[in-house]
């Protein structure tokens, strides 16, 4: 096919696996699981070794919730032999039911949520595993009143920075409803609460100096003209990314790597290492959102008092990660992103700069 790269790793989706591996004998658990959805449906699914069916029947109202159930074999992990590990194999978090589910989506225009286990063989089974849980946001109790000022401050931006703040506020609230079970969609929604900001803050940006070696290179161009035009498509390509880095780097708290951090905090991110971790957080969004490629599975690690992986490359079938690649996980991104917004709002705000949140 024109535009797709002859990649075996990336011709086989999980369910797909999943299928060739219980029938051809690896098989070793029948799992069962909730899935909810909000509209009337009939019938069953049957694809394989999955199947969809009702689980809830009687009368129910337009959008009124009921559950479904999605069973099907999994194969042992203790069969599974890795073979070639490679930057481009595929897998995009989630497992081969998440798979099945998106594709009845797509095809049927219809919400469906997998909830946790409720059957494993014959046996009643509830689990309900996050992949991520963020202490910071369910710590302490809240005042609703402390609201009040961030308002106030919001209500005296400039005039052309509101929409886009309101935007950022938007996918910064949506990213926190999907940190949990949609890590990886929450990690796209907080760095684009980031680049709204981007066109209208560096509008004016005329300094285009790259690195020595590429400096040196563009002198050796006579026609002025020429190196002018050359200088601009060359600076043009990355803006984006160094706009986004720029960005943050501007409004991110001096002490923001040295506050707030729990007493066991593991491998933590150092001020040198910054710069480009944050860039590494824009070229994973990117490739995710471009080319396909998944996101490193450290950003929806578990552990987070674990800033940074403490390890150096990390293997998820066929797919391997080096540390050059590694992301923090999502709970620093939501700090760094919160530390971002909030600055940007008493910075820019025009009310009495002794109002703060």
């Amino acid at each position: 096919m024109m535009g797709m790269r002859n990649n075996k790793d990336q011709t086989e989706f999980l369910f797909e696996r999943e299928i060739r591996r219980v029938n051809n004998g690896t098989h070793s658990d029948l799992i069962e699981s909730e899935v909810i959805i909000d509209c009337k449906v009939s019938g069953a699914l049957e694809f394989d070794h999955f199947r969809l069916g009702l689980f809830d029947y009687g009368d129910y109202a337009r959008k009124e919730e009921r559950s479904l159930y999605i069973r099907h074999s999994t194969y042992s992990s203790d069969n599974f032999e890795v073979k070639n590990a490679s930057k481009s194999g595929y897998y995009h978090g989630g497992g081969s039911e998440d798979e099945i589910l998106a594709l009845c989506s797509l095809c049927m225009r219809r919400r469906f949520k997998l909830e946790g286990i409720v059957r494993q063989n014959e046996n009643p089974f509830r689990s309900n595993w996050k992949k991520v849980v963020h202490p910071e946001l369910y710590n302490d109790s809240e005042n609703l009143e402390t609201a009040h000022k961030a308002i106030t401050l919001a209500i005296h931006l400039p005039p052309n920075r509101k929409l886009p703040f309101m935007l950022a506020c938007r996918f910064y609230s949506l990213a926190l409803t999907q940190i949990e079970d949609q890590t990886e969609f929450a990690f796209v929604s907080f760095i684009s609460a980031v680049e709204v900001f981007l066109e209208s803050e560096f509008e004016d940006e005329t300094e285009m100096l790259f690195d020595s070696q590429t400096e040196s290179l563009m002198q050796k161009i006579e026609e002025e003209s020429v190196r002018i035009e050359i200088r601009k498509r060359l600076w043009k390509k990355g803006a984006i990314k160094r706009k986004f880095v720029k960005f943050i780097l501007k409004y991110i708290s001096n002490d923001f790597l040295d506050i707030n951090k729990p007493n066991k905090t593991v491998n933590p991110i150092v001020r040198d290492d910054l710069e480009k971790i944050i860039g590494n957080l824009y070229d994973a969004r990117s490739r995710l959102l471009h080319a396909g490629e998944p996101l490193p599975p450290t950003i929806s690690s578990t552990q987070h008092w674990a800033e940074m992986p403490y390890f150096s490359k990390l293997q998820i079938g066929k797919r391997t990660w080096t540390q050059n690649q590694f992301t923090p996980n999502i709970v620093f991104v939501e700090k760094l992103v919160h530390n971002v917004l909030v600055n940007y709002l008493t910075r820019t705000s025009q009310v009495a700069k002794s109002a703060k949140i």
